[in-house]
């Protein structure tokens, strides 16, 4: 249930494709984006700080994320593993 009206940009003529692709992605996912990145921002600062290099992951790799974090039963141990498989 969508309980705003987004009317931002549509006075201007509209959005880029890429900004469309991402309030559509933050309608559908936003809370589950949010507590994804929530926790990814803690393992970042202590990988880091460990002297590893900051993970590159695809826009297919967050969707899926958040596509079980919202539709599916995710454990603990389970985010550990997701958390886990971007450092690798």
């Amino acid at each position: 249930m969508i309980d705003f009206e987004d009317r931002a940009g549509w006075e201007e003529g509209g959005f880029y494709p890429d900004e469309e692709l991402l309030r559509e992605f933050l309608i559908k996912y936003g809370c589950e984006y949010l507590a994804f990145d929530f926790g990814f921002k803690f393992c970042l600062y202590y990988e880091l700080e460990s002297g590893n290099a900051e993970p590159q992951f695809t826009k297919e790799y967050l969707v899926d994320v958040c596509h079980m974090l919202k539709f599916k039963h995710v454990s603990p141990h389970s985010l550990y593993l997701i958390y886990k498989s971007i450092f690798i």
